[in-house]
């Protein structure tokens, strides 16, 4: 440690001069030994160090090396295997997300690419009042995404002109709809009182007539002709046919006890246990005063179906 003199009291400004002189002196010499002390200490391959302090050195092999505490990773690990909350990234790999994607954006959307980058289409939420999702395509020949399809929340589907596509459905309800007929007769040449007259084929076979699938059958309409005075009527009667289930109808002509009137009925047969079964589905009934008996009459019935 340098030695320093104080100035006396008595002491001429030369004498103080020369002992502040040899005080500066002394405490140079005492910063330069320590100086050179202090830079030997540092000096690499110096052992006289405190065991509880590392050299510059040694740390910076450290942060290079591999002897890292296994809990640890470098900053380069880290950024290599971390995914970023923000800033452009690339994640290679499948990830599999328990819980739902949700993107949040004025207009959020999922662009799908190829391995190149290259863009082919995408996926649109849409913030407009039917709150839709857009299915766009890229075009390559414009540079941009155009709309092919939009899904409203009410199910409707559009084209990108906001024309509604049809559905297969609605197509085949398009297709089947309207109505058509099924006439049928039956020839009595003498009619008889409590007689029932099924409408045959050519072949005098009871006549089954098949249902085409989906139609339902809406109503039976008769005309009478009734003897040769032209005597003739016509009724007409609805009927509730579009849960029946049935396959095949027949339709028959019934003369009353008391010859008086007479009904046209139809049957509805479906196969129940594997035996054809008939259920009266519809009937439509005719009055005559002087009765039928013995007369000559002809039923024409009309089978009304919709589709």
């Amino acid at each position: 440690m340098a030695t320093i003199t104080s100035v006396g009291g008595a002491d001429t400004p030369n004498t103080g001069r020369a002992i502040w002189n040899a005080n500066d002196t002394a405490i140079n010499n005492e910063v330069i030994a320590a100086t050179a002390a202090i830079a030997t200490h540092k000096a690499a391959g110096n052992t006289d160090h405190d065991g509880r302090y590392s050299k510059i050195t040694d740390l910076d092999t450290h942060k290079s090396s591999s002897d890292h505490d296994g809990r640890y990773y470098t900053e380069t690990e880290i950024d290599a295997m971390a995914v970023k909350l923000t800033g452009a990234q690339t994640v290679a790999g499948a990830k599999t997300l328990t819980d739902d994607l949700i993107i949040k954006k004025a207009s959020p959307a999922v662009e799908l690419q190829d391995a190149a980058g290259n863009r082919f289409a995408k996926i649109v939420g849409s913030a407009d009042a039917d709150n839709s999702a857009l299915i766009q395509v890229y075009d390559t020949s414009a540079g941009q995404f155009v709309t092919i399809l939009k899904v409203q929340k009410n199910g409707t589907i559009s084209d990108s002109a906001g024309n509604p596509l049809a559905t297969k459905k609605y197509a085949q309800g398009l297709a089947r709809s309207g109505f058509f007929l099924i006439p049928l007769q039956r020839y009595i040449a003498s009619a008889a009182a409590s007689t029932t007259y099924v409408v045959q084929d050519k072949d005098s076979q009871t006549l089954a007539i098949q249902i085409p699938n989906g139609a339902v059958l809406k109503k039976i309409r008769l005309q009478w002709f009734i003897g040769s005075t032209s005597d003739f009527a016509v009724e007409e009667t609805s009927v509730s046919f579009s849960d029946s289930g049935y396959t095949w109808l027949t339709a028959e002509v019934a003369i009353g006890g008391d010859d008086r009137y007479m009904n046209v009925n139809v049957y509805g047969w479906r196969m129940v246990a594997s035996v054809p079964t008939s259920t009266l589905i519809g009937t439509v009934q005719y009055a005559k005063d002087d009765g039928f008996a013995t007369a000559a009459v002809r039923v024409a019935i009309n089978l009304e179906f919709s589709l």
